[in-house]
């Protein structure tokens, strides 16, 4: 369960909630996940590249926050929108 009021996205591989963003180039994310769809929290990915002995960082990687504070923001906006 979420112990935040607002959503975060879900790791699919272990259900935690993806509090750091990152993106890698796809021909990376293909290499390291068999382009498996859907959102994976850092460590996992960090986990399935040294599973296959991948340095995922020898390519670019953008990390952008992911905060609470962004997610409140966010989710605050939602709520106006579906208000009639």
């Amino acid at each position: 369960m979420n112990e935040f009021p607002w959503r975060f996205e879900i790791c699919k591989q272990c259900g935690r909630n993806n509090v750091v963003g990152f993106r890698v180039t796809d021909s990376m994310w293909e290499r390291v996940t068999d382009d498996m769809e859907g959102v994976l929290c850092i460590w996992c990915f960090d986990e399935m590249a040294a599973a296959k002995d991948i340095d995922w960082t020898e390519e670019p990687v953008e990390f952008y926050a992911v905060s609470t504070v962004a997610n409140r923001k966010w989710a605050q906006v939602e709520v106006i929108r579906e208000a009639p």
